[in-house]
């Protein structure tokens, strides 16, 4: 029954692959299988085999074995035999187990029967038979001795692979069996790796065997005595000399099992079997004998080798202990003196021994124990300093580990302090100096740790130097030595303190430093009567100096910076003669000259070149450079006496100046100090035997090439370091006031150190060089190479020359220089000869690649042609493989430089011939070639999509043809697929076949677990996130990254910790989850993500809240016992406070989820404001209490808030208390003291932004506080503050987190309350006042305008009505006004449609300005209602959108649906005016429709209005809306619009609108033939213009476009007289139609100027002429009704495009009034040129206007009438103007020059001026003859006829407003005489559309 169920089992994708499988192997006699097909499948199988059910793989588990067995014994390619056996074993595992039995024995059948055949299948049998010993061997025992035999049968083989694999196999059957198999199935295999393995040619097979070796130990050496272990142990010691470093590694990690096995009898394992078994005994002396011995008695070319393998060794040996024989972690410190028992005997430092020393120390002790075990392990160890005669390597040992573990640890231990002065700072005493900056180094660790004791280490410090200086002021000492060494001791610990005063978050008393360089000075240059000790003081004064100047702000340093500089005059500013005479200990004078040096380099760095831009800066380099120059005078001199004994001492004052120059901005500064330099810095190449080997090139080659050798990144970056370590006995000691501290101590020599900073500077002073000082230091360098041929120096001299010329092209790079092509190409003979020689190591070939690659930057496209294709033809002539590699790789680096569409042509070249490297069988050539291919394909970026599939196939075909496992290659494989996914980018199909090949590459590169592979396996990762997100799951994703979190390499732990920000990105729950994941991971070693299926968790916070606030990540580090943490724990309470305050509860609802651990908080915040916390733990405290306070969870319970309340009263009862003398004076003090303090820049600095971030929040508190309840009171009653009680006034539950300007507004709108203009608390003064500061204040944030706004309105709303009675408060509201409905209209428009904060300002404006219009009487409300619709025209013009059509009809229709006045009538005339002017300015607009639509509307509300009374006034309106309205349906493109415009609209309103239309176009033309025919030919002008937001999406189609016409069009009226009455279009349409847009092509030029009468200036000029006579106003009126209704023979149109601006030079002019007011730029010009300049400012055109018929206000005339008299004029009668009052010598402007200010002529495309000024001129004289009343009066002069016939027109266009004018002046002259007294005005006038309130 069962087996028929499994029949039936439907056929699935594992079915499938099966059924493939089979049908390969069925097929491979008689034709081989491919190797990349079967990849593929059997990656998709390995796949399967994890997603298929049980029942389905039982159906397929038999079928699937045989057909891997079958391809297996056929032979396949490393890769895939891998997967075979992967597959083989995973289907027994979910499948029957009981076959592994069958298949077992069918394995070892076969590899033992079998004769010797084919070795690739021997090699993938066995395999498979390790792979299934790996995961059953428990199970198999029995077959372990067959198995055993069968390898001692492979390892025959010649193949190295299959021997490889043989031990491989052998040590997964050892690791399966555990030690359960039979005694002569160890034996022998213990003899195969002894006898066989470990001597093997092949460092592959080595590997292997010290991998087994490993195994051996950790099962408990069945079968193996204590003889056995010890001579297991010294072959792995003998074994860590080999050349392979992976194979040292690997002996090394042996040895450390063997030990450890040896150390714990009770665990080696007894075998079984026949014989007497062995007694289990300990290895006695084996530590001694294979760890420390050898490692004291190292030396030769192999002592670092060996050192390094005996450090790993212990580590593995302590690692092994603790982990797998559960060592107590307090038993560690036992090894650790142990450990350090290898330095006894050295009375000096052996920089390297102490390195390993402490890397053993670091990692296998410290790092291994839990916090307790580590505070004693601090304890045991700083007793080791209490003995007076340690020696100094132990001491700098010991004090390096105590400065980790106090890192570490994060805080002082009690028991550390009180022995800390017998240890610590006893050693600052000591005699070696090594041992005195360490302890110094070591007190500043401590000091980071714990602040508090920060002033008092000063304060004691400063206190025994100068008793110390007292006592060496004697002549004769007993002691002197031991002094001095104290004496230097203190003032280094000092230097150590003083420097990590940035780093200090509360900072220290700032009378510290203060003092510490008043003491420094002192020393400097105050005189000793013992010479011994006065060169000891002035070096340990110029150290003090060198810490401060580094450390200390410079604004405490200001005042005494140039005292600071002349310090240096007294070592560098004489003659080295005199200097060698008066010293009486030389080595000890020029110690003391490095370390002014030293403090001269701090300078530099602090206060020239991060300052290269002040004005100083000059200033401190010219002494500094004097200074400079006397140190360089004095090396050179040194050098030519050739004082050996000095050299040391010479060596680091050399170094020091060198520094010191490179710290120089500029090279170019010390010009004349170049010969010097290049004398010294040149010294390597002309006498290189001195020399050895730089160690520079780690620093300067590229890291990302590192895979390539010889720094390769291993497991721990802390190892790399220790492998990389070179050191030596007369190190460079480590700078005390340096941040970044080496990982060990003297990490070079002096001598080394010396070689380094000349080849550096040589980089620069090469840079620096013409091309022929170029040229000749090149040669220089040559002929170093070729004289070095045959020397043995001759590989120091290239890596030498490669560190030089590196240097030298990226300093050239820095200065963006271009080098002469005989310059690079003779760096590019230097570099192809480095790689051409055979012997090279990899950073040399690394070096001058990437020299190669940078040539490329410095040169031309030629060059870098020209180079490419010698380099490709040097790939088929050369036969040296390591050549061509290195070529290969110098092609990777020119395109990495100069690639991407530069090269692109060459990419194609490149590729070709760098694959075919890649596919030969050198390993290392291919992992050049590899490495090289990855840079082309980066470089050549998307130009390589067409090669990406070429260049997978490449990748499968190397991995596939690696048969030994090569890391480097499988790296490289990844390196390559990576960098095609990252070209391809989001293209990238997850579901393709490519995409699974790239996927399975990858798995099967990092299946090893090597660092490298895991590297490239996370980056594949990180990239299938970013481009293909649903590629891979996310559990999957987080699968793979949670392991590499723990990893000791930076660079893949900061890849994984990327990855998963990205991942987290894209889904915020993975946090949570994540943190669940790795807990899982960490302490189970399996990870599951809620169960979920996607690793999603669902969206529930309770439970996270609960674990952070309940478990040790919260409540209890805050109210733990370890101070330093508490802070930290109780910010991390405000932080889920912050993020989860406000979520509900979801188990109750209408609660937060914060409720339940109200205890929880309330407790964390009694712990932290207890009177003995520290400074931070009660501010984290008081924020803990006001986020509790400000949020709800404490509710309804009033003990909870009483008690918290209690709490924080309780510190500021006390406050006089509070006080931290070791802290800086600004955490705590007494309030006068306080602000005292303050008055420190230093104190103010750290002070200023908590002030700046409370006194808002304070200042809002009160005035919310403020606000009285009371609203009955009495206006009249004389009430003061004084009279309301504390009861009387309310707050606001909450307060506002603003910014403060934002503050001050929230604030007064608090106080402007009702209760508060009746109590007289707000005064009209004091609202004058703030509307002034308003107008002035510019924030271009959105917020702010709100503000700004609504403040206005609550100042209008609730001000008494005799505020309106004052004119300067209303003008300033109505300016106020203006200016924000123009910053509304001048914002983004794209946003300002739609935004409803937008339309709420608008409309909150609109009803403001009403308010205010209505609200003033009579007299102010028309001058008003002028300069509010003259302030405005910009705004509009700028902003014909939408929001501006509906506001502007909303705000006029409001005003004309009021019932008609006397002074509405007045407003009704502006405003329609103002609609005539929009729809001009708008024209060719989105918005144009709609204010045809506008115009329409109005005109017909105003024609049907009833007159009631006012005939006069009404019929003045109509008859001016009758002109418009013919003037409007004239127009060509105006007619269409109409016609559209009317068909939107209901039946009856188009029949009644249609008959006005008809009744104004009849008379306009009977008016027309009245006049004289006199026609002005117009010279068009192209003007664009452009609407000022992207068009939006309306409701009804824009009108068609129609041609220009000179004339009017019969055929456009006539369509529109006959437009069907009975065409009814739904009301809704009116408006969609009104919104709609029509834009024509071309100019209107027939349009009448039916505005030419609005008042469209600026306020300031509209209202100057008020108070002109009333008669005089009446007669100018009444001559405009005649003009504008057709009866005045003299109108003519208005001809804009006569004047043509030149707008280069308007704009230059313009921008010097940008951002004034009009007054202001009045004010500024002189009287003569003011109205020329003023016009130039605001291109403005020059034209007249009539003026409306308004009582108040007269227009003004043309320029007949002078400036003078108009002003005199108009002060005749009253105060002049009052609405921005301005000089009496402000010109006055014409008002109807801002007509045309709305167009853009940007885009002009017609004549030029002097075409235009020709043509007119022609005509005018044609008129003249003509027309008599043209012709200019002979009596004047004209300076232009052009600009002559210029204002003659204007005179004819504007008639009313010229006889006003004239009669304002000489009582009413005829036009022929104005138009003749006229004086020529320029037709070069500027278009406007800037806006005049806000500027724009």
């Amino acid at each position: 029954m069962a087996r028929r169920e499994i029949e039936n089992v439907p056929l699935s994708r594992f079915g499938v692959l099966v059924a493939q499988l089979e049908s390969i192997a069925a097929s491979a006699p008689q034709q081989p299988p491919d190797p990349i097909l079967c990849f593929d499948l059997l990656s998709e199988l390995v796949s399967a085999i994890n997603e298929e059910s049980q029942e389905s793989i039982l159906h397929w588990q038999r079928k699937c074995e045989d057909a891997l067995f079958k391809l297996l014994v056929l032979g396949a390619r490393c890769p895939v035999r891998h997967l075979a056996s992967v597959a083989m074993a995973r289907v027994i595992a979910k499948g029957d187990s009981i076959s592994i039995y069958s298949r077992v024995s069918s394995l070892q059948g076969w590899l033992s029967d079998t004769k010797r055949g084919d070795a690739l299948s021997y090699a993938g049998s066995a395999q498979c038979l390790g792979e299934l010993y790996r995961l059953f061997g428990r199970r198999i025992t029995s077959g372990l001795m067959e198995t055993t035999s069968i390898a001692a049968k492979l390892m025959r083989f010649h193949e190295d692979f299959v021997r490889q694999e043989a031990l491989l196999m052998l040590h997964n059957a050892l690791e399966g069996s555990g030690g359960n198999g039979a005694s002569a199935a160890y034996s022998e295999a213990f003899r195969i790796i002894m006898r066989v393995g470990l001597g093997d040619k092949s460092f592959i097979v080595r590997l292997a065997s010290a991998r087994c070796l490993k195994t051996f130990a950790s099962i408990g050496g069945p079968g193996l005595g204590s003889n056995d272990l010890d001579s297991c142990a010294s072959y792995c010691v003998k074994a860590l000399e080999d050349p392979m470093p992976s194979v040292r590694d690997a002996f090394a990690e042996a040895l450390g099992a063997i030990l450890a096995l040896g150390i714990n009898p009770g665990m080696q394992m007894q075998s079984r079997g026949k014989g007497n078994p062995h007694v289990a005994r300990k290895l006695e002396g084996g530590l001694q004998k294979h760890l420390v011995l050898p490692f004291m008695k190292a030396s030769g070319s192999h002592l670092k080798n060996l050192r390094v393998g005996l450090s790993l060794s212990w580590v593995f040996l302590l690692q092994a202990l603790r982990h797998k024989y559960l060592l107590p972690d307090g038993d560690l410190s036992n090894y650790a003196l142990q450990v350090m028992d290898m330095l006894q005997g050295n009375s000096f430092v052996d920089a390297h021994a102490t390195a390993c020393v402490l890397y053993i120390l670091r990692v296998g002790v410290a790092d291994q124990m839990a916090e307790i075990a580590q505070r004693n392990l601090l304890v045991l160890l700083a007793k080791q300093l209490e003995s007076d005669d340690f020696l100094p390597p132990k001491g700098v040992v010991v004090l390096r580990l105590l400065s980790y573990l106090l890192t570490t640890l994060g805080e002082v231990p009690v028991e550390f302090k009180e022995i800390l002065d017998n240890t610590v700072v006893a050693a600052l005493s000591h005699s070696s100096v090594h041992v005195r900056i360490e302890a110094a180094l070591t007190l500043r660790g401590l000091a980071e740790v714990d602040p508090t004791c920060v002033g008092g280490l000063i304060s004691f410090g400063v206190t025994t130097l100068l008793a110390l200086r007292e006592t060496l002021s004697v002549e004769k000492v007993s002691h002197i030595r031991v002094e001095l060494d104290s004496f230097h001791g203190q003032a280094i610990v000092l230097a150590a303190l003083i420097s990590i005063s940035p780093r200090l978050t509360l900072g220290y008393p700032a009378r510290l430093p203060k003092s510490v360089l008043d003491l420094s000075k002192k020393i400097i240059t105050e005189y000793s009567r013992n010479a011994m000790a006065a060169t000891m003081q002035k070096e340990a004064g110029w150290v003090l100096l060198a810490s401060l100047i580094s450390s200390m702000p410079k604004e405490e340093l200001e005042d005494q910076i140039f005292d600071i500089l002349t310090l240096w005059a007294a070592p560098f500013g004489g003659n080295l003669e005199i200097q060698i005479k008066g010293s009486h200990n030389m080595p000890s004078e020029i110690c003391v000259w490095s370390a002014a040096m030293e403090a001269l380099t701090a300078f530099i760095r602090r206060f020239i070149s991060s300052a290269i831009s002040d004005a100083n800066y000059g200033i401190f380099l010219q002494p500094v450079l004097v200074y400079l120059s006397g140190a360089l005078s004095y090396i050179c001199s040194l050098a030519e006496k050739q004082l050996h004994d000095l050299k040391p001492a010479i060596d680091l004052f050399t170094i020091r100046t060198l520094v010191a120059y490179q710290a120089l901005p500029d090279p170019m500064a010390y010009r004349s100090d170049h010969s010097k330099i290049i004398q010294i810095c040149t010294t390597p190449f002309r006498d290189p035997s001195r020399y050895e080997e730089s160690s520079c090139l780690r620093m300067l080659l590229d890291k990302r090439d590192a895979c390539l050798g010889p720094w390769v990144p291993g497991r721990d970056w802390f190892e790399d370091e220790l492998r990389a370590f070179q050191g030596g006995s007369d190190g460079l000691l480590p700078c005390i006031w340096e941040s970044q501290i080496s990982s060990f101590p003297q990490p070079e020599t002096i001598s080394k150190a010396l070689l380094n900073q000349m080849l550096m500077f040589f980089g620069i002073m090469f840079a620096a060089q013409d091309g022929s000082g170029k040229l000749t230091l090149l040669t220089m360098v040559d002929q170093c190479l070729k004289a070095g041929k045959k020397q043995s120096w001759h590989v120091a001299s290239v890596t030498n020359v490669c560190v030089g010329l590196l240097s030298g092209l990226k300093a050239s790079l820095a200065l963006r220089q271009m080098l002469h092509v005989d310059v690079l190409s003779s760096m590019q003979t230097i570099f192809q000869g480095i790689l051409a020689e055979g012997e090279i190591c990899a950073s040399q070939r690394r070096a001058s690649a990437e020299g190669l690659g940078l040539l490329v930057r410095l040169g031309n496209d030629f060059l870098t042609a020209r180079m490419i294709r010698s380099l490709l033809g040097e790939l088929v002539t050369t036969m040296d493989s390591s050549y061509i590699g290195s070529i290969a790789f110098s092609l990777g680096c020119i395109h990495q430089s100069a690639g991407g569409i530069a090269l692109s042509t060459f990419v194609p070249a490149t590729v070709n011939s760098v694959s075919l490297l890649a596919k030969g069988s050198n390993t290392g050539l291919q992992s050049w070639s590899l490495h090289a291919l990855r840079l082309t394909i980066e470089a050549a970026g998307l130009s390589y999509v067409s090669q990406v599939q070429a260049t997978l196939s490449l990748a499968m075909e190397v991995l596939l043809s690696d048969e030994n496992g090569w890391v480097e290659l499988r790296q490289g494989v990844g390196r390559l697929v990576n960098a095609i996914i990252a070209v391809l980018g989001p293209e990238l199909a997850p579901g393709s076949t490519f995409f699974s090949r790239c996927k399975s590459v990858v798995a099967e590169i990092s299946s090893g677990q090597e660092t490298s592979t895991l590297i490239e396996c996370v980056r594949f990762t990180q990239q299938l996130v970013l481009f293909a997100p649903q590629a891979v799951s996310t559990h999957s994703h987080v699968q793979t990254l949670l392991p590499t979190l723990s990893s000791k390499q930076p660079s893949l732990r900061h890849l994984a910790v990327s990855t998963l920000h990205h991942l987290i990105e894209k889904d915020p729950v993975l946090a949570t989850s994540a943190v669940h994941t790795a807990e899982n991971h960490n302490s189970s070693g399996r990870t599951s993500l809620n169960g979920t299926s996607e690793g999603i968790a669902p969206m529930y916070f309770g439970e996270d809240v609960e674990d952070m606030i309940a478990s040790p990540n919260g409540r209890q580090i805050s109210t733990g016992q370890f101070e330093g943490m508490q802070p930290i724990g109780v910010g991390l309470l405000i932080t889920i406070m912050d993020k989860f305050g406000k979520v509900g509860d979801p188990d109750l609802p209408g609660h937060l989820l914060l409720e339940q651990y109200q205890a929880q908080l309330v407790s964390a915040v009694r712990t932290a404001l207890s009177s003995s916390s520290g400074p931070l733990l009660l501010e984290a405290g008081l924020q803990l209490a006001t986020k509790i306070l400000t949020s709800s969870i404490l509710s309804g319970d009033r003990v909870a808030l009483q008690r918290l309340f209690t709490w924080i009263s309780h510190p500021l009862n006390e406050f006089k208390d509070l006080y931290y003398p070791s802290f800086a004076e600004w955490v705590a003090c007494k309030y006068e003291p306080f602000l005292d303090g303050i008055q420190s820049l230093l104190v103010s600095s750290k002070v200023r932004p908590c002030l700046d971030e409370a006194w808002p929040v304070i200042l809002q508190a009160i005035a919310l506080d403020a606000a009285p309840m009371k609203s009955d009171t009495d206006v009249s009653s004389k009430v003061g503050f004084e009279d309301y009680s504390a009861n009387d006034f309310i707050s606001e539950p909450y307060l506002l987190p603003l910014e403060s300007c934002e503050m001050a507004l929230l604030v007064l709108q608090s106080l402007l309350t009702r209760n508060f203009f009746s109590l007289q608390f707000v005064t009209l003064d004091l609202c004058e006042e703030l509307l002034q500061v308003l107008i002035y204040s510019e924030y271009m944030t959105a917020s702010w305008n709100s503000f700004v706004v609504h403040l206005l309105l609550k100042i209008v709303q609730f001000c008494p009505d005799n505020f309106l009675d004052v004119e300067n408060y209303t003008c300033s509201a109505i300016e106020l006004c203006a200016k924000y409905l123009c910053k509304t209209f001048h914002s983004s428009d794209a946003l300002l449609q739609t935004h409803p904060v937008c339309d709420d300002l608008l409309s909150a404006l609109l009803t403001l300005t009403e308010k205010i219009l209505f609200g003033v009487n009579h007299e102010m409300q028309d001058r008003l209602f002028l300069a509010i619709i003259s302030t405005g025209c910009g705004c509009f013009r700028a902003a014909l959108t939408d929001l501006c059509l509906l506001s502007v009809m909303s705000f006029f229709q409001n005003i004309a649906k009021k019932p008609l006045t006397v002074e509405l009538v007045a407003i009704v005339d502006g405003c329609l005016r103002l609609l005539g002017l929009l729809h001009r300015i708008s024209q060719k607009s989105e918005c144009e429709k709609g204010f045809t639509s506008m115009l329409l509307e109005t005109i017909f509300m105003i024609v049907t209005a009833p007159a009631e009374g006012l005939s006069k006034e009404l019929n003045e309106i109509k008859g001016t809306a009758m002109a418009l309205v013919s003037q409007l349906a004239q127009l060509p493109s105006a007619a269409a619009q109409v016609k559209d415009i009317l068909l939107a609209m209901p039946v009856t309103f188009r029949l009644q609108l249609q008959d006005i239309i008809r009744v104004s176009v009849s008379q306009s033309q009977a008016s027309v033939e009245t006049k004289p025919n006199i026609s002005i030919p117009a010279t068009k002008l192209a003007v664009q213009l452009k609407p000022s937001s992207e068009p939006r999406t309306h409701a009804s189609q824009s009108a068609p476009v129609h041609p220009n016409t000179d004339g009017f069009d019969e055929d456009d009226w006539d369509a529109f007289q006959s437009l069907p009455a009975s065409a009814a279009v739904p009301p809704q349409a009116s408006l969609a139609a009104a919104n709609g847009s029509s834009v024509s092509d071309v100019e209107e030029d027939d349009f009448h100027d039916f505005s030419s009468a609005l008042p469209t200036e600026f306020p300031e000029q509209a209202v100057e002429v008020q108070n002109v006579e009333r008669d005089d106003k009446e007669e100018a009126i009444s001559q405009g009704d005649d003009d504008r209704q057709g009866k005045n023979p003299h109108s003519q149109h208005y001809d804009k495009s006569s004047h043509h601006p030149d707008l280069d030079e308007k704009e230059a002019k313009g921008r010097e009034f940008e951002g004034q007011d009009l007054h202001e730029v009045y004010d500024s010009l002189p009287f003569e040129d003011a109205k020329d300049e003023l016009d130039d400012d605001h291109h403005v055109e020059n034209k007249q206007c009539d003026f409306v018929e308004d009582s108040s206000i007269q227009p003004l005339g043309n320029a007949n009438v002078t400036n003078d008299a108009i002003h005199e004029e108009a002060m005749r009668d009253g105060e002049g103007p009052n609405y921005h009052i301005s000089s009496d010598s402000s010109p006055v402007m014409d008002p109807k020059e801002e007509l045309s200010s709305g167009l853009d002529v940007e885009n002009d495309r017609g004549p030029s001026v002097d075409e235009m000024n020709d043509a007119l001129n022609e005509e005018a004289t044609r008129d003249s003859e003509e027309h008599d009343f043209h012709k200019p009066s002979d009596s004047l002069p004209l300076e232009d006829p052009k600009e002559e016939y210029s204002s003659d027109h204007h005179v004819e266009s504007n008639r009313g407003a010229l006889l006003q004018v004239d009669e304002l002046n000489d009582g009413g002259h005829d036009l022929h005489k104005s138009s003749g007294s006229m004086p020529a005005e320029s037709p070069k006038e500027e278009l406007n559309s800037e806006c005049p309130p806000c500027g724009k």
